[in-house]
């Protein structure tokens, strides 16, 4: 489950199969919904301010994590396949070069693309906002 985020009254922030639990401001007391992301109406109406979204939270956030590192570890390990596939059908002196390549690629760890993955995303997002976040001067 992800924390409670901040919703602008702009379209729908995730994807329409996403699990969300949704605030609504009302005229005493917030309410909360829990359902696909698909069924809400994000976007803001004046004439029923009160219920707009204010803020929304991702419940199985932990399921897209794992089906995105899921999708990470199938995509190396075919690629893996392939360049020894390549490489034996070749039985040319390129074929050590494309043998380690795909050694490499077994090497690699799908948890730590997964990472690397979202924290571009989370980079790009906060440069579209204009939020003076610079990737290449972090340390």
């Amino acid at each position: 489950m992800s924390d409670w985020i901040k919703h602008d009254g702009g379209p729908q922030p995730v994807a329409g199969d996403v699990e969300v639990e949704v605030l609504y401001r009302r005229m005493e007391s917030p309410c909360k919904q829990v359902g696909p992301a698909r069924f809400r109406n994000w976007k803001h109406r004046p004439e029923k301010a009160n219920n707009d979204i204010i803020s929304y939270r991702i419940l199985n956030q932990h399921l897209i994590d794992a089906a995105r590192r899921e999708g990470i570890r199938l995509g190396l390990e075919a690629a893996a396949w392939w360049l020894t596939e390549i490489a034996n059908a070749a039985d040319q002196p390129e074929s050590k070069t494309l043998l380690a390549g795909a050694s490499r690629l077994r090497d690699l760890n799908a948890d730590s693309l997964a990472r690397e993955a979202v924290l571009d995303q989370l980079t790009s997002e906060a440069q579209a906002q204009d939020m003076g976040y610079d990737k290449e001067n972090t340390r």
